[in-house]
């Protein structure tokens, strides 16, 4: 017990550690490339290019099967029968979120009033048609919980993804710019799984079973992604309809911030938390606690406390970087710094409970933001204008907190402790935040 305990927890710190080296230096890499494309790029280039992706991430959580989850917590996970139909599923999947894209674009163009998005919808649909053939080993790899190859991948797409995208924007600034560089990364990155990767080769197949099995799982994720776009994305859908694209885009440049921690924080939860939890799913209550306690401990000391920081420097660190055109984005990330933190403490409790096969909770959790969002946004708005709105956006988690706190109350896992210390600590990188400001002023 004590060598598999010890395990865990090494394959947890590796998986961990090229996690944060592959997302990490990725969220770096693109923060430094969006920082050079706001120097080159309009603010409206980044609204209009804001709908976009909104749309076709909602598209693409419309139609969330469940499919990397379900293959990392099945029993025949790693068998090429079960992995082939999931591949299969994943071809089809693709196919139509493209379809899909093609017929919405004009009525959104429309909407939005903007033409260009009737082409420029499909054209970025065209990365969700080429990533459904991507090879299925990289779930191999996870549930292996190894984590250097797709790690390394990741931090090479990265790279070559922000040299086209900076070199077309120097030469022929506009929206092809940034949808160039993802259309070229969708291509690679299907290319190093079919290559780099060790295992054997997808074909196209259907296994009844699996088949069956994989449709039953993915209805509790279907429905809970189709509520959680509302939460992830609706802002930007919402806001679309109410403010100018100039100004969409400074709040976009405030998400992409918050997204730096925000997105390491959801890599390692979504593949090295939900690994390590899935492999304790059948030791028992106490067990599970254990580990997840401990996951909890780490992600306070390496995640809560910068957030708690950046709440407090953000409108300095936006000055210093940005031109004035994005320097409203200071206040805007530095509220939306609140959402981040309730995020993060939620995340991998709410893994837990998904890998001892209560997905339903997740959903439940979604309606709550959804609801919230849908309803306090244009309230906030029509009543205190776009920082009101804001304001409201920060508050989607409170009800989806509630809801985790109940979940994990009912399966005897809820540690008010971990609750506790999370928000003391993101008060104290606030407070510590508000030192570096008057040591900073005080020079």
């Amino acid at each position: 017990m004590t060598q598999n305990k010890f395990n865990l927890r090494a394959a947890f710190l590796k998986g961990s550690a090229w996690n944060l080296l592959g997302m990490g230096s990725g969220q770096i890499l693109r923060f430094i490339k969006n920082l050079i494309l706001t120097r080159l790029l309009a603010p409206e280039t980044y609204g209009v290019m804001a709908i976009v992706w909104t749309f076709l991430y909602a598209i693409n959580m419309l139609t969330d099967a469940g499919l990397e989850a379900a293959a990392l917590r099945h029993p025949r996970g790693e068998e090429d029968a079960f992995l082939n139909t999931v591949w299969t599923v994943k071809v089809v999947r693709g196919a139509m979120l493209f379809g899909i894209a093609c017929v919405i674009s004009y009525p959104v163009s429309v909407v939005y009033g903007t033409a260009a998005l009737v082409w420029l919808i499909p054209v970025a649909a065209m990365t969700s048609l080429i990533d459904g053939f991507s090879s299925t080993n990289a779930y191999r790899l996870k549930r292996q919980m190894n984590f250097r190859s797709l790690s390394i991948i990741e931090a090479s797409n990265e790279i070559l993804m922000a040299i086209i995208t900076l070199a077309w924007a120097r030469y022929a600034p506009g929206y092809m710019a940034l949808l160039g560089g993802a259309l070229f990364g969708a291509v690679f990155h299907v290319v190093c799984t079919h290559t780099l990767i060790p295992g054997a080769r997808n074909h196209f197949d259907w296994d009844r079973t699996a088949s069956r099995e994989l449709f039953h799982f993915g209805k509790w994720v279907f429905f809970s992604s189709s509520v959680y776009l509302l939460y992830s994305q609706g802002d930007r859908m919402l806001l679309g309809l109410y403010i100018e694209p100039a100004l969409l885009g400074v709040y976009s440049v405030a998400i992409m911030m918050s997204e730096v921690v925000g997105g390491v924080v959801s890599r390692i939860n979504s593949s090295v938390v939900y690994a390590t939890l899935t492999r304790v799913q059948h030791d028992g209550v106490e067990k599970i606690k254990s580990v997840l306690n401990k996951i909890r401990l780490v992600f306070d000391a390496v995640f809560i406390v910068p957030i708690g920081i950046l709440s407090a420097i953000a409108p300095w660190l936006i000055e210093h970087l940005y031109d004035k055109r994005y320097h409203a984005a200071g206040w805007m990330l530095q509220i939306l710094c609140i959402r981040l933190v309730m995020a993060t403490m939620l995340s991998s409790s709410d893994s837990c409970l998904i890998a001892i096969g209560k997905p339903k909770f997740g959903l439940y959790q979604n309606i709550c933001r959804a609801i919230w969002l849908l309803l306090a946004v244009p309230t906030a708005f029509h009543q205190w204008g776009f920082q009101g709105a804001v304001f409201a956006i920060a508050g989607t988690e409170i009800g989806a907190i509630a809801v985790l706190w109940y979940g994990l109350a009912q399966e005897k896992i809820f540690t008010p402790l971990n609750e506790a210390r999370s928000i003391g600590l993101a008060f104290a990188g606030y407070a510590s935040g508000l030192l570096f400001l008057w040591l900073q002023s005080a020079i």
